[in-house]
């Protein structure tokens, strides 16, 4: 993990993924969330073939229906700079 927060090295790729499928508290998901946010395209484009959309998807779902606004925005933004590693 870089400085920053960021996985920036292909290898620690499974690591990012297997916390992403364990978080289970909001504090977590935040912090998952926000290594995706400042992980290069490159790792976003890896972790997305390797089915990461669905767990966010899945939160997603989660902060909605229970209507948790922060949740909602936080993973709102995380998509949308998944988004855009994919243009």
């Amino acid at each position: 993990m870089s400085p920053n927060g960021a996985v920036v090295q292909a290898k620690n790729i499974p690591m990012l993924l297997q916390l992403l499928r364990s978080a289970r508290t909001l504090a977590h998901r935040f912090t998952v969330m926000t290594v995706l946010e400042r992980s290069p395209a490159e790792v976003l484009q890896a972790v997305v073939r390797q089915g990461a959309l669905l767990q966010l998807q899945s939160w997603l779902g989660q902060y909605l229906a229970d209507h948790k606004p922060k949740g909602t925005a936080k993973i709102l933004a995380c998509l949308s700079k998944i988004g855009r590693a994919h243009v």
